[in-house]
């Protein structure tokens, strides 16, 4: 997920590669849904990344804030990472940058701010 002004961008992966992106403002509602079916590569290569993510916790704020969930067998893990938008943001983990290339980052989540 990544904030979007009130609003966060959601990116979800299903076990066959099917994506959606979309706009969630609180209510539950999707918004401007975008879906891409990621190549037996991309999963692959998206399931790597996913590996490698570090499991320390950043904490920033929300405009910055990433929530990356996934299943590790029969668990859940949820770890949460700086996007780099502002010039006082942590430095953005590169296996994040990868991994929302393989998704397709949205061009709203793109805009960097100089606060």
């Amino acid at each position: 997920m990544d904030r979007l002004g009130g609003d966060m961008l959601r990116y979800v992966v299903a076990e066959d590669g099917q994506t959606i992106n979309s706009i969630d403002d609180g209510t539950g509602a999707v918004g401007d849904p975008h879906r891409k079916q990621l190549s037996k590569t991309e999963l692959i290569h998206l399931r790597s990344t996913v590996g490698t993510l570090s499991r320390t916790n950043q904490y920033p704020w929300l405009y910055s804030l990433v929530i990356v969930s996934h299943r590790d067998g029969t668990n859940w893990v949820t770890h949460s990472y700086a996007r780099h938008r502002a010039v006082d943001d942590p430095p953005e983990e590169p296996q994040l940058r990868e991994l929302l290339a393989i998704l397709g980052e949205r061009r709203e989540a793109q805009e960097v701010y100089p606060f």
